[in-house]
């Protein structure tokens, strides 16, 4: 009675909605009971199909439907699961709001991904069927290749497609793994508005959607830490049944624990690197952009040559891009920028870890009397990212080559101090960048002639 006199608020109708009184499992003989009216019938168990065919005398349309839902203030549900229990209801609700955050923040990244074929064993594959193996398959998935390459990208795109497939993505950074892995996954958890990764599993468990966990750039964990990191990979997989997919420039430590497919990222041929650097589009600049192009070695470095290449001149150095690119994002703040940034990869060099906090960045900048405007400009540049109270350089290779200028500033000249760097571990990833940046030619002779390298 109460649903009808709402639903006469919406449209008049005649009739009544059906109603049914059952007895269960059947009416006891002898019973007294009436038949039932017009607006409820009277049955047992053994005809309860029967009533639900029938047509009911209080018929809505969809609008109609959809107007007297908004008058009750009622939500749709994805199952008839959430509309009998709070319990999934809630899981539904925190499902969809970590889904869309998830994909808020990674989708536009996704976009950027130029599609190429990928080495998996034998066979030359394409991005669907990666994605069809990350979602389906019941082994792990390890994206090797070198850095720049799209190997982030590839696996980005591989967790926005398994949403599509009603997979749960969680997606963290082996370079900020310290040794607690539950610690890395809740981190990445709060940032996409969810209590913890243990309120993520135990939604997927209660909606039955198998979790997938993205770590991406395995080799970028402490030395130290690897063979943890790679246990806690496969006992995070045994526990909750969960799909791996690792992206990575080298082979896993203890790569025997985890059972993985192979995905092998190729540096891009000329025809991609054309391709990134919308050679198309340059008219009669292509010429030098092409001989630019020739020693590029990564997809990011044929990209930036796209976007810079006008300003540099034919047989320019890699550092010279990365540098050139630099200028042009910070503009007027370039000079104060780059120092600052020279500065804070000499840090995290000297630290060996790959992140700041927000107080340690904000202290960095004052220590360096950056204005408020400068530190504006350099965060609205995305050279670094901010990740909850972590900043970071936004790719490997920009670390690479601001480390590569601190090497070069803290020399000063002293080419006892520019081979020192050459030659040690930590500017390992640098060592190209470092020669890249001594401007002048007797200098690069005269370190070149003291090294064995």
């Amino acid at each position: 009675n109460a649903l009808r006199d709402e639903i006469q608020k919406i449209i008049q109708i005649e009739d009544y909605p059906n109603g049914l009184v059952a007895v269960t499992p059947m009416v006891p003989k002898g019973s007294d009971l009436i038949p039932g009216d017009f607006k409820v019938a009277v049955t047992g168990l053994d005809q309860i199909a029967q009533q639900l065919v029938l047509s009911s005398g209080a018929l809505l349309t969809q609008k109609q439907c959809k107007a007297l839902a908004n008058k009750l203030g009622l939500e749709s549900v994805a199952s008839i699961d959430a509309a009998l229990s709070d319990e999934v209801l809630v899981a539904e609700r925190q499902y969809d709001t970590y889904l869309k955050a998830f994909c808020d923040f990674y989708g536009p990244l996704v976009a950027e991904l130029v599609i190429d074929q990928y080495d998996c064993g034998d066979l030359e594959i394409g991005l669907s069927e990666i994605q069809s193996m990350v979602a389906d398959d019941a082994s792990g998935v390890l994206i090797h290749g070198p850095s720049g390459c799209g190997k982030t990208l590839l696996a980005k795109s591989c967790a926005i497609s398994c949403v599509a497939d009603g997979r749960i993505p969680i997606f963290v950074d082996a370079k900020n793994f310290d040794g607690k892995f539950q610690r890395l996954l809740d981190r990445e958890a709060a940032l996409l508005n969810a209590r913890s990764a243990s309120s993520i599993i135990s939604m997927g468990r209660l909606l039955g959607k198998r979790i997938i966990l993205f770590l991406d750039g395995y080799n970028e964990c402490r030395d130290d830490l690897k063979v943890s990191l790679t246990r806690s990979l496969r006992a995070f997989a045994l526990r909750y049944g969960a799909g791996i997919v690792v992206s990575t420039q080298q082979d896993l430590v203890r790569a025997d624990l985890l059972t993985a497919k192979i995905v092998v990222v190729k540096r891009p041929s000329e025809e991609l690197k054309a391709t990134l650097a919308k050679i198309e589009e340059q008219g009669d600049r292509a010429g030098n952009f092409r001989s630019l192009l020739q020693v590029a070695s990564s997809g990011l470095e044929a990209a930036l040559v796209g976007q810079v290449g006008a300003f540099l001149p034919a047989g320019a150095s890699m550092f010279t891009l990365f540098d050139t690119y630099a200028r042009k994002k910070l503009g007027t703040a370039a000079a104060e920028g780059i120092r600052v940034l020279s500065s804070f990869a000499e840090t995290l060099v000297q630290r060996a870890c790959f992140s700041f906090s927000v107080r340690e960045f904000d202290r960095l900048c004052d220590s360096a009397n950056l204005n408020h405007a400068v530190r504006q400009q350099l965060l609205r540049s995305r050279l670094l990212q901010v990740r909850g109270d972590r900043v970071i350089f936004i790719h490997e290779l920009f670390f690479s080559a601001f480390s590569a200028e601190a090497a070069i500033r803290s020399a000063n000249g002293d080419l006892t101090r520019i081979r020192a760097a050459l030659g040690s571990p930590r500017f390992y990833s640098s060592k190209a960048f470092i020669l890249g940046a001594i401007e002048d030619d007797r200098v690069v002779y005269e370190v070149l002639e003291g090294l064995t390298d």
